[in-house]
This record gives structure tokens, sequence and C-alpha cells, in this order.
């Protein structure tokens, strides 16, 4: 798959508007609709070179993610090209 390189302001928005479909994959009653979405959604972020982070909702502990898990964008989160 081609990846790209983007500017900090597009990548910026792109990390807000990946954030915003996580929110909506969480929301699904089907697991299989929501698997499919997650994998959507990780080969997005792996084509503009975005790293996935797993936060736990109760300690708030910020750790690298598999593509098979929920997608979290930090700031300035670029992968090293």
């Amino acid at each position: 798959m081609q990846t790209y390189t983007i500017d900090a302001a597009t990548t910026l928005l792109l990390e807000e508007v990946l954030n915003i479909a996580q929110t909506t994959i969480e929301s699904q009653y089907d697991d299989e609709t929501a698997d499919s979405m997650q994998i959507i959604l990780a080969e997005v972020a792996h084509t503009f070179g975005i790293i996935s982070h797993n936060v736990d909702r109760t300690t708030g502990e910020v750790s690298p993610t598999p593509n098979t898990q929920p997608f979290r964008c930090i700031p300035g989160g670029l992968q090293d090209e």
C-alpha cells in the first residue's frame, strides 16, 4: 500500500477525523461491523504515517496498539520515515 507524507496541520486535522471515526466504531452493536470499520481505520492511519495508540479509559495509560485495537491519535504521533 502506498503511503503519504503530510504536513503538520493536515496531520492534526486527520488525527481529529480518525478519532471521530473511532468513536463511531465503538458505538456499533454488531462486532463484525465494528471489526470491519476498525480495519479500514487502521489502514487509513498507516497510509498517512499516523501511529495509533490504546488509551486505557480508567488509568489514562497510553500504549501503541496493534491494528486490531481501538485507534487513538496522539498529537504529533507521526511515524518516522
